[in-house]
């Protein structure tokens, strides 16, 4: 969730029975009125208790309950809709950082798309599609709008000879993917 405020907040701060931490607070300028006022943005979430366990559980629940969460998983375990997964993933690791004492963290993917057949043997990108499957790295499969089969990796990084030679093929798009900023 989002918060603003006209004084730098506290991290952590108990309200009534509940807990809120909160994390990157950034100060901003406005000018209204002809007069300047600094406000303090900033991401929260409302906790059980500052516990380790119970502010990781509670940044997690400020984005995703629990019928979002298990729908991910299933949509994981089926193999469709992998990005919103790492997303979740990403998050969760965000978490366990904020509820640890750091006000930062950042994650992101390499996703490349290409043609199915590029990457089934034979294909010319066969040595990439063994390495995917060494390493398991998440993938999809989709249908592009003519129903060609077209295949989603993601990777934590790409060696650049590979990222070189990738971006040279036109049929092949690749992208990094910020995880945590939707």
């Amino acid at each position: 969730m989002k918060g603003q405020s006209d004084k730098l907040p506290e991290r952590i701060e108990k309200i009534g029975d509940r807990v809120q931490i909160r994390w990157n607070i950034t100060q901003r300028t406005i000018d209204f009125d002809a007069k300047s006022i600094t406000v303090y943005e900033y991401d929260y979430a409302n906790c059980d208790s500052d516990s380790y366990e119970k502010l990781v559980s509670g940044i997690i629940r400020s984005r995703y309950n629990a019928d979002q969460m298990e729908a991910i998983i299933l949509n994981f375990s089926k193999k469709v809709d992998i990005e919103e997964y790492l997303r979740l993933q990403a998050f969760r690791n965000l978490a366990k950082h904020i509820a640890s004492g750091n006000n930062t963290y950042t994650e992101s993917a390499v996703k490349v798309t290409m043609p199915l057949a590029f990457a089934l043997a034979g294909g010319k990108y066969e040595s990439l599609a063994d390495r995917v499957l060494k390493i398991n790295s998440p993938h999809e499969i989709i249908h592009d709008e003519n129903e060609n089969e077209i295949v989603i990796v993601y990777l934590k990084y790409i060696i650049e000879d590979h990222y070189n030679f990738l971006v040279a093929d036109t049929e092949v798009d690749i992208q990094e993917i910020d995880l945590i900023h939707e």
